[in-house]
């Protein structure tokens, strides 16, 4: 839930916390992505199957400071603190089966999609 805690955060004028160097990565994606999914799932005969549903691309939590600064015209730099225990370094979803058996292609980017969501909480 990064995305929406760093909005809050920067809507307030208040400087988000990336715990660790900022340079862990996470393949962010938005709602739409997984309603597509979903309905072309529903659509084929997928019964039993498992799939990953994302914008196959990914952003370091840096970046997305970065960008929430530039879309919400403030310079915000983030607080620094200590790595959590256990946190994942690398995200990436693998969407290939999701192309493959259900036609499955990211439907709104990373960009798009915070826009969206930025908007949302505006």
């Amino acid at each position: 839930a990064v995305i929406p805690k760093f909005i809050d955060l920067m809507l307030r004028g208040e400087r988000p916390v990336i715990y660790g160097d900022g340079e862990q990565s996470r393949d962010f994606t938005y709602i739409d992505n997984a309603v597509e999914a979903n309905i072309l799932a529903a659509e084929r005969d997928v019964t039993g199957e498992a799939f990953n549903v994302g914008c196959d691309d990914r952003f370091t939590i840096n970046e997305l400071v970065h960008r929430l600064n530039e879309l919400l015209g403030t310079n915000l730099d983030p607080i620094y603190d200590e790595p959590r225990p256990g946190d994942v370094r690398h995200s990436h979803a693998d969407i290939s089966k999701a192309a493959e058996l259900l036609g499955y292609e990211p439907v709104v980017d990373f960009d798009e999609g915070l826009t969206h969501t930025l908007t949302y909480y505006e």
